[in-house]
């Protein structure tokens, strides 16, 4: 990781009460820890190398630091805060190769707004006699295609059982064009709420059999 939260207030009131050599040795630990994604080696030697403590004071601040803010375990010395941001790193590096593979996300044709909730308002297209180019990241139906094996990861991951997103999953894609759902999948990735986030797009997009006319202008989302 090139890059971790340092939430100050937490920080300072966690360790208000060390020294400074104290202080300095639990900031070299973190980053080391951040840095290389893996717990600090149980090695006393090689731990004082990893974050250059020389003198006896340093060694002396980096053993109590590793003995009051770490956990031994057979692997290293593990911090319990740092052990949740590296595991929400990869999750989402994990979400955004699988985004990548289907072609990344669309291309957006929505402007911030702060009135609407989720700082989206679509735009209508001022080219209404365009042709658009064929859909290259199409879906496919249950049992086949990532786009909805991705929206049911996505789904499962904010606590609906894999059944429930697929029967959702399912419904949507009843109702709206294949194209319209694979879009609104891919656009929700990262999202807080991934369920709302899709039903809101795809509430903006006519539904199978349904023309743009007579569907009006796409209106402002809100979640």
């Amino acid at each position: 990781m090139n890059f971790y939260k340092h939430h100050l207030g937490d920080y300072d009131g966690d360790t208000n009460h060390l020294t400074w050599d104290e202080d300095m040795a639990y900031s070299r630990l973190l980053r080391a820890y951040y840095r290389r994604e893996k717990p600090i080696p149980l090695d006393p030697g090689e731990t004082f190398r990893l974050v250059r403590a020389t003198t006896a004071a340093q060694k002396k601040a980096v053993s109590t630091v590793l003995e009051e803010f770490f956990v031994e375990a057979p692997d290293g010395w593990h911090n319990k805060r740092a052990d949740a941001e590296i595991a929400a790193y990869r999750h989402q590096c994990s979400v955004n190769q699988q985004v990548g593979k289907l072609g990344g996300r669309p291309k957006k044709t929505e402007s911030v707004n702060s009135e609407n909730r989720i700082g989206t308002e679509s735009k209508p297209n001022h080219n209404p006699n365009q042709i658009p180019e064929p859909d290259k990241n199409k879906t496919t139906p249950p049992n086949g295609g990532t786009v909805w094996d991705l929206g049911k990861t996505l789904l499962h991951e904010q606590g609906l059982s894999l059944s429930s997103a697929g029967a959702l999953i399912g419904s949507w894609l009843k109702d709206w064009p294949e194209a319209e759902v694979a879009d609104a999948i891919r656009a929700a990735a990262g999202k807080a709420d991934v369920r709302s986030y899709v039903a809101a797009v795809l509430k903006s997009k006519p539904k199978k059999g349904v023309t743009r006319h007579e569907h009006g202008a796409p209106g402002r989302l809100a979640i």
